[in-house]
């Protein structure tokens, strides 16, 4: 597996261009990771690697002529958007061994960070801020997708566990209870905590305790943050690092 880590954060995001300089810097990644001739590419969450909108079978096409029809399966996601009000995170699978194309979208949101709980919502109304949850809701306007069922996906595709859904502990049970796959592949962006050690450690725990419990690899590519290898034993193993570029590095795993 190989596996894209980046670095985009906030003094990347506030460059005028920093959606170009970014799918430059997937693009070049993807390429190198590409001459490795790997079995799977796992990009961090929201790379857009593809043009943002494009059905899963347009998207592939879009791979499949810019891999020079390769038989690698890559896992890319980004922002989708849904309606005029509401935006979803979706995966989108380019399986080179089948020559298809598969979505997958995010169901378990980040609070206060991609949606606004009722809770909170009802506080501020009660203070009589509904002004201020409306302008908050405006920009916390993440969704659920309609893409949920993994089922349907081939053995090849592995689980698919977005960023934070590792903090549910029947995550990667439920994912496993739909079909049979050789390992989970973990696309994250730690791009809104920082280099939180404490944070870091949580949720390597979470991970592991994950792998263990459901005797199944675990594989995070990260933005931010490191990815890594979690063992059905429990291990986490650093991956070896093949090429590094500008605010990308490209690194092997195996087991």
């Amino acid at each position: 597996v190989a596996i894209v880590d980046t670095r985009f954060g906030d003094d990347f995001l506030k460059k005028d261009n920093h959606e170009l300089l970014k799918r430059g810097s997937i693009n070049e990644a993807v390429e190198f990771a590409l001459t490795l001739n790997p079995d799977y590419i796992i990009l961090p969450e929201d790379s857009r690697y593809t043009p943002i909108g494009q059905s899963a079978e347009m998207a592939y096409q879009f791979f499949r002529f810019r891999s020079s029809d390769s038989d690698t399966v890559l896992i890319d996601s980004g922002r989708t958007v849904l309606t005029s009000d509401a935006v979803t995170l979706r995966a989108s699978i380019y399986d080179g061994v089948s020559k298809k194309g598969w979505s997958v979208d995010k169901q378990y949101l980040v609070p206060q960070g991609e949606f606004m709980p009722y809770f909170y919502q009802n506080i501020l109304n009660l203070f009589g801020m509904k002004k201020t949850v409306l302008e908050i809701k405006k920009r916390l306007n993440y969704r659920p997708g309609p893409f949920v069922n993994q089922s349907d996906l081939p053995k090849v595709i592995p689980a698919i566990l977005f960023c934070f859904e590792s903090a549910d502990p029947y995550a990667v049970r439920r994912l496993l209870s739909e079909r049979q796959v050789s390992f989970v592949a973990h696309p994250i962006s730690h791009a809104w905590f920082h280099e939180s050690k404490i944070l870091w450690h949580h949720f390597d725990l979470m991970l592991k305790t994950q792998a263990i419990w459901n005797n199944i690899p675990i594989v995070s590519a990260g933005n931010m943050v490191p990815g890594a290898l979690y063992t059905s034993k429990g291990d986490k193993v650093s991956p070896t690092q093949m090429l590094s570029g500008e605010n990308w590095q490209v690194s092997l795993v195996s087991w």
